[in-house]
């Protein structure tokens, strides 16, 4: 017999966990990181810290209406959703840290970044989890 067939199933993880672990407590820890990035570069005369915290301004709500992905799935443990909310969050922080301590200054790196021929595709990339979850609901409907 197999042993995951005998095993208990744990309850999805309800809606209301979802959004604390999946979307609100990842969304802290960016603004943390978000905080350290600025406070990072107090005192080097550049422009980043500032660039971050306007940018903050838009990637802020964009990342909370991406994190919404992670109500769609049934999850089996709060840290799974914690995870999976943490994913998006984690690799924008991860391309600014390298856009601000890349070789160059920091806004060259932005720069490169910015105007990169692939730089479009990141939007569509970012908004994947959220696209497969809305579309796995839409053929869960139909189907029933």
């Amino acid at each position: 017999m197999d042993a995951d067939a005998s095993a208990p199933s744990k309850p999805a993880v309800s809606v209301l966990a979802r959004i604390g672990n999946g979307v609100l407590l990842p969304l802290a820890l960016f603004l943390l990181w978000q905080f350290a990035l600025i406070e990072s570069t107090r005192g080097t005369g550049s422009w980043a810290g500032m660039l971050i915290f306007f940018g903050s301004l838009i990637l802020v709500p964009a990342l909370v209406v991406l994190d919404l992905w992670v109500l769609a799935v049934p999850w089996r443990g709060h840290f799974r959703a914690f995870f999976a909310g943490l994913a998006l969050p984690a690799v924008v922080g991860a391309i600014e840290a390298w856009a601000m301590f890349a070789s160059g200054s920091p806004q060259q790196a932005l720069e490169r970044l910015a105007v990169h021929p692939l730089a479009p595709l990141v939007p569509i990339l970012m908004c994947a989890p959220l696209i497969a979850a809305v579309t796995h609901l839409v053929m869960r409907k139909k189907k029933q």
